[in-house]
């Protein structure tokens, strides 16, 4: 008994250490680099897009935005959001997101009223333009704004919009390839 009593001593007092983590840095597959085990990985700015709409609800962290009529998407803050001054958004303000791909918030402030659609390119005719969004929705624009480029029917395009249906911009969509983007 004398002889196990400071080994037992020995295995409590490894017991209440704090594990220690021998993981070390590993790639996932969009190329970004992960924390080790415990740690969440970083979202990358390279693969954020810019989100703009009315802000419906938030709490703490999670920031619920209205992007279009009747589209909402969810987006968390983190301690590496940055707020444009100490602006942390307020129920009914129209914001400006750029929200990675993972859904987290890298940076927002408050912006001037308008949604922001991205889809497939179904019609451009006139003043008429028609994009169907990522849940298979009909959006109906009017020109107006800045439109980077031609656009061609099928392609994937980015729009912004007022309230009023009337286009603010309109640029080739960022292909991000996989579930999880921030979207419409």
């Amino acid at each position: 008994m004398k002889r196990l009593l400071p080994i037992m001593f020995l295995a409590l007092g490894l017991a209440a250490l704090p594990p220690i983590s021998l993981a070390a840095e590993r790639t996932t597959p969009q190329g970004s680099v992960s924390e080790p085990s415990g740690t969440a990985p970083q979202p990358r700015a390279e693969h954020a897009v810019t989100v703009r709409g009315k802000l419906v609800k938030f709490d703490e962290r999670l920031y619920t935005v209205e992007t279009g009529p009747g589209t909402q998407t969810e987006m968390r803050v983190n301690k590496l959001t940055k707020f444009d001054g100490d602006y942390k958004g307020i129920q009914g303000d129209w914001i400006e997101a750029n929200v990675s791909q993972d859904g987290s918030i890298l940076s927002l402030k408050k912006s001037s009223p308008g949604y922001t659609v991205e889809g497939d390119l179904l019609k451009m005719e006139g003043d008429l333009i028609v994009v169907k969004d990522v849940s298979g929705k009909e959006v109906r624009l009017k020109k107006g704004g800045d439109i980077v480029g031609s656009h061609k029917v099928g392609e994937r395009i980015r729009a912004e919009y007022t309230p009023d249906g009337k286009v603010l911009s309109i640029k080739p969509a960022k292909q991000m390839g996989g579930a999880g983007a921030a979207g419409p």
